[in-house]
């Protein structure tokens, strides 16, 4: 095992030492026991996410984080990724910040850093329909940001694997979102938020209306916001690529590599159509070729063509969210029930990132896509109009295409879910329930500023002034640039995607008891699930043929499959103060087999205010429909690949090696699921009595270990395996038999294949302590963390196990304390946040030996938030609540590692934000 750079030991230990005197608030372990048959009245039992046995009490067997309505708007918070995003327990999730990456406008939870596809979403206990482009353009995840959180009533964390409860992706825990039901009345909520040093504006209107009687309930709920940009020149860490001002790496010229010019650097070319040579650097203002042999790097022209694509680029993107949503139950009677839920979100999305660029250089293959500009081209200062009487040649270019105009990218993002159902009870206590729900998750996204690469090829390679492009500035020598608004039109291409993932869902359940054991009750619940999951991904003909500059191109994507599931479970009072639970799922997938997963739970309490608990499950993810049905494409490998399992005849003791190896990428039908064992321990303390009343500790020790996980397989690891089905060979030659060895390879197939692993460990940790006065008010002291402090990644059997704990957007430590006043009126919090440090690795892949490789430090990200609520009096049921995040205006941790200078998996760009907000009610 490698280990991680440097031990952290100590910084854990202060990280906790700073923390602990803090004291978001951990919720309390729960009321001991049921109360005995004696007692006047029962209590209600009710279903805490992780089981779908209704309990008594609110602590059992599993660690379940519940974060009521109050909690959440404590932090001041407006959509539902800003409240995910606070949570110790998540990290690396995806965000919109970025929506040119492969999922544009969406962002997804990720417990335990294990990836976004490891963590199930609910609502209301049943799953949502995934994202139709997955995290990483593979992995399936749901998109948190069309879930209206302004409609939630509280969000219930399980923290430990749940596969043998809800199936397939509840690796690492579950996220439960409990939205309103019963509500009286009509509430209108209008807010504000906005930084204090740019513009990102963003204002909210929510309405909820219910009613509620004996027999029927309905609630309604619709909710606006939109927000402005906000831009990378807004920021002073952000303003420019090069950070070698404060001691990072220049992003323009990191390791050597050509930066983009405006006008275009460009290089002769040799008779292989190859640029070779010098680089020089065209200008904007008049110069002869003699000049431009000048313009070498270092100097004023040089230094003046380079674009930096800060100047240009967002760092948060203008949105915009339509939300609507309603609930309604009717007790048809005293014993059944009709239930329907309805939600529409649509989410728009508008970002604006710097114009492509144009590189040509490295292009060695001649032919009908190749961007050389020939001699022909007027503008070329190095062709037939060359001032300095020298050979016309050739040239290729590297280009910052601004006056092709920035890359625009929108994005709509449409979500519905529809469900219907019954529920009702039975005898002896025994409920059922079953429903019916569709629900379909769209993405449609349209990208200007692209340019086609055929139209491109041929405007390149015009040979006048009215059918050429200029990208070569003021060169004297060639004519007066003309028609080139008509040929850049000509030449400019959009992308276009349309995304959908559909999902049929129906479920029966029923859950009761068997009778009762030492006075308390055994529970067993048990049901069945039918799924139908349909997928596909069509885009613009251009963008499939990869046809498009600069850009990757992919396939169309259709796929479906459908799932079939059986699960039970057991609660059994062993004692009057052990409980034991038992669970199994067995799942059917009509594309790749059969999983039969359990799990084993159990609960101590030796006190009735201490609760010590632990528990073993399997899990398992279904392979993605992305990864069993995309297209397969076929390219050709850059550079030298190595091949072990040869010599090279001519020379046997070299290692035989390939240039341009042809490869065969895309989905693999004969997938396997992936595998994951979990185990769990934690001890929940709560003093009933004494000077400890209102005082609660958590401490959850969780270990996760996923096998078989699906990725894409390296090419050196694809060499050195020497799979017959992956590394395609042709017959051994005499030669080769004479040597004792395989023949050439004629193409690697880098399918989705079961491959890695990764370890992930850690502690949560949970304080609460409340405190009522009767002159000083109600007090509230919370804190919740969370240590990694083990996440080991394998990519392959062959390859060593990678510590990563405090690297890679994966800090050590996460924690958020607070602190909540109330009295009459008022209500005051003040929240902590902490990120810990963490490490950044360094290995420049251009030009191997012009810089080191190094580890760099991103420092701790503190900030903190403050909230006042005032209830006025002279304005019945209203409430004003104004708040300030990152009072101190703390940027995030500087990062040199790409243009941003920061890490949008531990911070935020925004710095010190305010925001008002009125509620009336009527």
């Amino acid at each position: 095992m490698t280990p991680s750079p440097r031990s952290r030991g100590a910084a854990s230990v202060r990280a906790l030492a700073l923390a602990l005197p803090l004291s978001v608030a951990a919720q309390p372990a729960g009321p001991p026991p049921a109360a005995a048959e004696s007692q006047v009245q029962r209590m209600a039992s009710f279903e805490v996410t992780g089981s779908r046995i209704k309990r008594l009490d609110t602590e059992g067997p599993l660690p379940v984080i519940s974060i009521t309505r109050d909690e959440i708007f404590r932090t001041g918070v407006t959509d539902t990724q800003q409240f995910i995003r606070k949570l110790p327990q998540n990290s690396l999730g995806y965000t919109n910040e970025a929506v040119f990456g492969f999922t544009p406008g969406a962002a997804g939870a990720n417990l335990r850093g294990l990836g976004v596809e490891y963590t199930l979403t609910l609502i209301n206990g049943r799953r949502v329909s995934p994202f139709p482009i997955g995290a990483g353009a593979t992995a399936s995840f749901t998109n948190t940001q069309t879930i209206p959180l302004a409609a939630v009533e509280k969000v219930e964390i399980l923290t430990d694997g749940a596969s043998a409860i809800y199936g397939s992706d509840a690796v690492a825990g579950v996220i439960n979102y409990v939205l309103r039901k019963e509500f009286n009345g009509f509430e209108v909520t209008t807010g504000y938020l906005n930084t204090f040093n740019a513009d990102l504006a963003t204002p909210t209107f929510t309405i909820t209306g219910g009613v509620s009687n004996g027999r029927a309930s309905a609630l309604v709920f619709a909710d606006w916001q939109t927000r402005n940009a906000l831009y990378r020149r807004d920021r002073a860490w952000s303003r420019s690529s090069d950070h070698s001002d404060v001691g990072g790496l220049n992003i323009l010229t990191l390791g050597g590599q050509q930066p983009t010019g405006y006008p275009a650097f460009l290089r002769a070319v040799n008779a292989a159509g190859v640029a070779n040579g010098p680089t020089y650097a065209a200008s904007a203002t008049p110069y002869t070729t003699q000049q431009l042999l000048q313009n070498l790097p270092g100097t004023t022209n040089w230094n003046n063509a380079i674009t930096d694509p800060n100047t240009e680029a967002s760092l948060s993107p203008e949105t915009e969210r339509y939300t609507f949503a309603t609930m309604f139950d009717y007790k048809l009677t005293p014993a059944l029930t009709s239930f329907s839920e309805l939600s529409y979100s649509r989410l728009k999305t508008f970002n604006s990132v710097h114009p492509v660029s144009l590189d040509s250089f490295g292009e060695t293959v001649a032919g009908v896509g190749n961007l050389v500009v020939p001699a022909a081209n007027p503008y070329n200062p190095l062709g037939v109009n060359r001032t300095d009487g020298g050979v016309p040649t050739d040239v290729r270019v590297w280009y910052r295409m601004r006056d092709f105009g920035q890359r625009v990218s929108n994005v709509t993002n449409n979500s519905l879910r529809l469900l219907t159902g019954l529920k009702g009870s039975l005898f002896s206590g025994w409920e059922w329930q079953g429903a019916a729900a569709h629900m379909s998750e769209e993405a449609v996204s349209y990208d200007t500023g692209h340019t086609s690469r055929s139209q491109l090829r041929n405007i390149l390679r015009g040979s006048t002034a009215a059918t050429a492009l200029n990208v070569f500035g003021a060169f004297s020598g060639g004519p007066t640039p003309t028609n080139q608004d008509a040929l850049r039109q000509q030449a400019s291409a959009a992308r276009t995607l349309d995304a959908k993932f559909s999902t049929w869902l129906y479920d029966l359940s029923a859950s009761g008891t068997l009778g009762e054991f030492l006075g308390r009750r055994i529970g067993v619940a048990a049901g069945t699930e039918y799924r139908r999951e349909k997928i596909q991904q069509v885009r613009d003909t251009a963008t499939a043929n990869g046809e498009i500059t600069a850009s990757g191109g992919g396939s169309n994507l259709f796929g479906q499959r459908n799932a079939t599931s059986i699960f039970a479970e057991l609660s059994v009072p062993v004692t009057n103060r052990i409980e034991l639970q038992v669970a199994g799922r067995h799942e059917d997938f009509s594309d790749f087999g059969t999983a039969f997963k359990p799990k084993y739970a159990v609960s101590v309490r030796p006190t009735s205010w201490a609760l010590v608990r632990g528990s073993y499950a399997e899990g398992f993810r279904a392979p993605a429909l992305i990864q069993l049905f995309s297209a397969q494409n076929v390219s050709f490998q850059g550079g030298v690949v190595v091949d072990p399992q040869r010599r090279n005849p001519s020379t046997p003791s070299q290692v035989a090696a390939y240039s341009s190896l042809r490869t065969v990428s895309g989905g693999n039908p004969n997938l396997k699921p992936e595998e994951s064992r979990s185990y769990y321990g934690g001890v929940v303390l709560e003093p009933t009595g004494g000077l400890l009343k209102g005082f609660s500790f958590s401490v959850d020790w969780a270990n996760i270990y996923v096998y078989d996980r699906i990725q894409v397989p390296s090419v050196a690891v694809s060499m050195n395996q020497n799979d017959p089905a992956v590394v395609i060979r042709a017959p051994a030659t005499a030669e080769d038999r004479a040597l004792n060895q395989p023949g050439e390879v004629t193409e690697i197939r880098l399918t989705f294949q079961n491959l890695a692993k990764r370890i992930t460990e850690g502690l949560d940790f949970g304080v609460n302590y409340r405190l009522n006065t009767e002159r000083l008010g109600r007090w509230e002291f919370g804190w919740r963390g969370s240590w990694l402090y083990k996440f080991v990644t394998q990519s392959s059997s062959i390859n060593a196990q990678v510590e990563n704990r405090g690297t890679s957007g994966l800090p050590e430590w996460r924690w958020v304390g607070d602190v909540t006043w109330r009295m009459g009126e008022w209500k005051t919090n003040l929240s902590l946040n902490y990120v810990g440090m963490t490490d950044a690795f360094y290995q420049p892949q251009a030009i191997a030996g012009t810089l080191p490789t190094r580890w760099v430090d991103l420092k701790r990200w503190v900030t903190a938030d403050v909230q006042v609520e005032r209830r006025l009096p002279w304005l019945r049921d209203t409430s004003l609540v104004v708040g300030v995040d990152n009072v101190t205006n703390e940027p995030p941790p500087f990062y040199d590692q790409n243009a941003e200078a920061y890490d949008a998996r531990i911070a935020n760009p925004f710095g010190a934000m305010y925001y008002l907000k009125l509620t009336r009610k009527f």
